[in-house]
């Protein structure tokens, strides 16, 4: 008996934890980063300041474990739309950029958070930020290299190719979430994918690539997919 009551309360304690999680994401999202506090975070989740802490050490703890399980749904994202080995490189480039303007979208207030929000925090977030970037333009880099040698794609530099692939994917992400405008996805992940395949030297066929990006979107949709651990 005892053992199951304390199941339960770790149970009710973790569900209010992400409560908490999801109620400081939409006040860091509508208030920014600096302007919210913990007394504003700890009302909106109907909960007192000393409640608060018994789960977070400060807003700085809470913001952090946002932006890092932000950063883990893209990824699983990214993965999700990698894993089949029978698409071409041109069919898996249009896949992954879809699944990653999908899921930014889709987050569009946690996206911003983590795109925008995190670089002017503190110096601790910007050296997170510059890790996770130079991490992404690694992979890249390895990706391109296998491309290379096959000769799907003509580059020619590397680091410079992998590197401004990942920053042109970013920069489009953070300019369509700084419009706070409605854009058409099927449209933006088309000019994206376009621009970088011919950037690659890449064979392709548009209307293959029109269709890639239909059936990505709706695969992720009807599958309802979710963050690895559904805090969103």
């Amino acid at each position: 008996m005892p053992y199951r009551q304390s199941e339960k309360s770790e149970l009710r304690k973790e569900t209010r934890k992400k409560h908490i999680l999801r109620t400081a994401a939409d006040a860091f999202s509508s208030k920014g980063y600096h302007q919210t506090s913990v007394k504003d975070i700890a009302d909106a989740s109907g909960i007192s300041v000393g409640t608060f802490y018994l789960y977070f050490k400060n807003k700085e703890e809470i913001f952090e474990k946002l932006y890092d399980e932000m950063w883990a749904y893209i990824l699983s994202l990214i993965a999700y739309a990698e894993k089949d080995i029978s698409y071409s490189p041109s069919q898996v480039l249009a896949r992954t950029i879809t699944a990653n303007l999908w899921g930014y979208k889709r987050f569009n207030k946690l996206s911003k958070i983590m795109l925008i929000e995190a670089i002017g925090i503190n110096p601790r977030f910007q050296a997170k930020y510059t890790e996770l970037m130079l991490e992404s333009v690694s992979r890249m880099k390895s990706g391109f290299s296998q491309l290379m040698r096959s000769g799907s794609i003509q580059i020619a530099d590397l680091d410079v190719a992998a590197t401004a692939y990942i920053g042109a994917v970013n920069n489009v992400i953070t300019c369509l979430l700084l419009s706070e405008r409605e854009y058409n996805l099927n449209s933006c992940a088309y000019s994206l994918i376009i621009f970088l395949m011919q950037a690659l030297n890449m064979d392709f066929d548009r209307t293959n690539i029109k269709h890639m990006i239909d059936d990505m979107i709706n695969e992720l949709e009807s599958n309802h997919f979710k963050s690895p651990t559904q805090l969103f």
